[in-house]
């Protein structure tokens, strides 16, 4: 390869390198897998069996659903003889 090719080569790739980052801001579809809308988020079924849940742990439990991206809820207490596991039970709704 000529010295000349070499160059070209080089200035190419330099100005590729350098147009890449402001491309992939650009790109809107990039962007909709970066930060999906809630409308494209997961949804997931949240059971509390027979009010075994502390405050605590509904709240510790939001704050993870949130952080790792989980759209919304769907909720509800399943009442099937389950052991008492926590101090103090809570009533649903």
């Amino acid at each position: 390869m000529s010295r000349r090719n070499m160059l070209r080569y080089g200035v190419a790739a330099v100005a590729i390198a350098l147009a890449s980052p402001a491309l992939a801001q650009a790109d809107p579809v990039a962007e909709g897998f970066r930060d999906p809308p809630l409308s494209a988020r997961p949804r997931v079924w949240w059971h509390w069996m027979n009010g075994n849940i502390s405050e605590e742990g509904i709240a510790k439990d939001l704050a993870w659903m949130k952080r790792i991206g989980i759209g919304s809820v769907q909720n509800f207490d399943a009442d099937l003889s389950t052991p008492q596991i926590v101090d103090k039970r809570l009533i649903y709704m």
